[in-house]
């Protein structure tokens, strides 16, 4: 790194394992930032998409976790059961 260390939050519901959306852009973004020597955590939601149900299974409020120099913080939000079609008129 020829620069100073910068420290980056990056806040998003989607992140890895999720493999589509957002998610893969979003993880790549902080591990090639952290691998830069920049210090880097991750706020985000537990994986859900795109089977929108929760990959883990159960329910944590939080977890923390370290990946590729990453500190990702993950917190319990809602995941809809069903998902509303828009209704044609």
């Amino acid at each position: 790194m020829t620069g100073p260390k910068v420290r980056i939050a990056i806040l998003g519901i989607n992140f890895a394992p999720e493999p589509t959306g957002i998610a893969p852009y979003t993880t790549l973004l902080a591990s090639g930032l952290a691998a830069r020597g920049h210090e880097v955590e991750v706020l985000t939601g537990f994986p859900h998409y795109p089977q929108w149900k929760r990959l883990d299974g159960g329910f944590r409020f939080r977890s923390d976790e370290i990946e590729d120099r990453v500190r990702i913080r993950r917190f319990g939000h809602h995941v809809p059961r069903v998902l509303r079609q828009s209704v044609e008129r």
